[in-house]
């Protein structure tokens, strides 16, 4: 394993840990507040706001589907995989990795968000559970990513 692949590993839990640690914060502050509730409450002032990230989470992962595809090499003829090789891993992979697991994680932040807007701790719980699936889905954990080649769609 080289050191790219141990450096993603290390940065892959450190992302997917600070998921669980939003979560586990809306939770704890929900059982120490009374104002906060376990129902999807949705405030109808604030309800374009959940709209709006949903819509944004799915662009988001969107972006990073073709993220590797579109930021090629000049030289490149081929777009860039969509799943990509992790086992001769490129800086230039190293990086899309970092990125699309950063835009990734970001869904639970809005869950997060929608939480502490509408005092409702099961908001956070489809964004994260979203989050989680893509960040396995494009992380180095996926097994289509550790076999000998990269697959294209």
């Amino acid at each position: 394993m080289n050191s790219l692949k141990t450096i993603l590993n290390l940065v892959t839990l450190a992302l997917h840990f600070s998921c669980f640690l939003l979560v586990g914060v809306v939770f704890f502050l929900a059982s120490q507040s009374a104002e906060w509730s376990y129902q999807f409450r949705l405030l109808e002032s604030k309800q374009i706001l959940a709209v709006l990230f949903a819509g944004m989470s799915v662009m988001q992962i969107g972006i990073a589907t073709i993220f590797p595809r579109i930021a090629k090499k000049p030289d490149q003829t081929q777009p860039g995989p969509i799943f990509l090789n992790f086992r001769e891993l490129t800086q230039q992979e190293y990086t899309f990795t970092i990125v699309r697991l950063a835009l990734c994680e970001s869904i639970t932040i809005f869950g997060f968000v929608l939480s502490f807007l509408f005092k409702d701790a099961l908001w956070v719980l489809p964004f994260f559970a979203v989050s989680q699936i893509a960040m396995i889905a494009f992380g180095p954990f996926n097994p289509k990513g550790n076999e000998k080649k990269a697959y294209y769609e």
